[in-house]
């Protein structure tokens, strides 16, 4: 059963996993966090050249294992300190570790102290991140290279590090653009009607036609795009407007929303609505109705955004200058 069904923005990806920045990324890197892996990982050469009959077995399993977990489209996997999903493998990796310190205990002195020696330092540093990660300097999921160095080896986080941080991504779905002016905006595109594809009306809000939804066309023409042509960057604030003109029982009812969403393979995720009731609106004339969205953690860059207005009345609805603006990082 998969719990996840309902939200097309997570699954596994097992044709193109998110190896390497499971492993050694900033943000999530296991190796990186829990250093002293690096021993049982190297613990598998020496299992293979002393117990072959239970290396294939076992390294099988980690290496399936690590394909599997590093899939998830949520390779993160939300906040927790170094890589959660790796924890149920620790019984395999200490038989792994075994095999290492055996050898190493086998060596001649100079060896010993440089093998030791590493592993005081992993211990030492993958401890440390740990008394990090409790008093809050390495953050659960939004970690990066920058801010990485400007806490290594600190207790205590200023205001400037935390700027370095990965976009704050709001966990009770209210989203709003506050420092407009840390941003470049960049027009996108506009749906004015005016083409052809519109409903010829005298009281356009701009140019000569609109859109006329009703109980026979429910849905607005739409404006989409990819990830990857609305930003190169990790994320992008949206602003879709819009002119409405409603009757005073379509704002009574509830009859419309502007819909907002990513799309893979068909299906919806970060599915956000702005209602009717929620706009401040006046009947029988044109009103500007306004959204701020913040992009998902796309599952593709090739995943799509959409914007549309959906009516559900008995009347009529006009629509006109449907347009998208985005707002990308300075």
């Amino acid at each position: 059963f998969n719990s996840y069904g309902a939200n097309a923005g997570e699954g596994l990806d097992l044709f193109s996993p998110y190896t390497y920045k499971f492993l050694f990324s900033f943000r999530k890197g296991w190796l990186l966090y829990t250093p002293v892996m690096l021993l049982a990982i190297s613990g598998f050469y020496f299992m293979y050249r002393q117990k072959k009959e239970i290396f294939f077995a076992l390294f099988g399993y980690f290496a399936v294992n690590v394909w599997i977990v590093s899939s998830w489209s949520n390779w993160w996997y939300a906040q927790s300190f170094s890589q959660r999903a790796m924890v149920s493998s620790y019984p395999i990796m200490t038989i792994a570790m075994g095999f290492f310190f055996t050898w190493l205990f086998a060596q001649k002195t100079r060896v010993k102290v440089i093998g030791f020696g590493f592993v005081t330092f992993f211990l030492v540093l993958n401890i440390f991140q740990t008394i990090q990660f409790d008093k809050g300097v390495l953050h659960g999921d939004r970690m990066t290279k920058d801010y990485y160095f400007s806490t290594f080896g600190k207790l205590h986080v200023t205001q400037e590090s935390k700027e370095l941080l990965l976009v704050n991504r709001s966990f009770d779905g209210k989203e709003e653009l506050t420092n407009e002016g840390d941003y470049t905006k960049r027009f996108l595109e506009v749906l004015n009607f005016d083409s052809g594809t519109g409903w010829d009306t005298k009281i356009a809000h701009s140019g000569c036609c609109v859109a006329k939804l009703d109980k026979d066309s429910i849905y607005s023409p739409y404006i989409e795009v990819a990830y990857n042509k609305l930003t190169q960057k990790d994320y992008a604030w949206i602003r879709v407007s819009a002119f409405v003109y409603p009757s005073k029982k379509d704002i009574e009812d509830n009859a419309f929303s502007l819909v907002l969403n990513f799309m893979h393979k068909g299906y919806p995720y970060k599915y956000k609505t702005l209602e009717a009731n929620k706009m401040e609106l006046i009947p029988d004339q044109w009103n500007k109705i306004e959204f701020e969205y913040l992009t998902p953690e796309v599952r593709k860059t090739t995943d799509k955004f959409r914007t549309i207005i959906w009516y559900r009345g008995n009347g009529s609805l006009f629509v006109d200058d449907l347009k998208v603006e985005v707002f990308e990082k300075k």
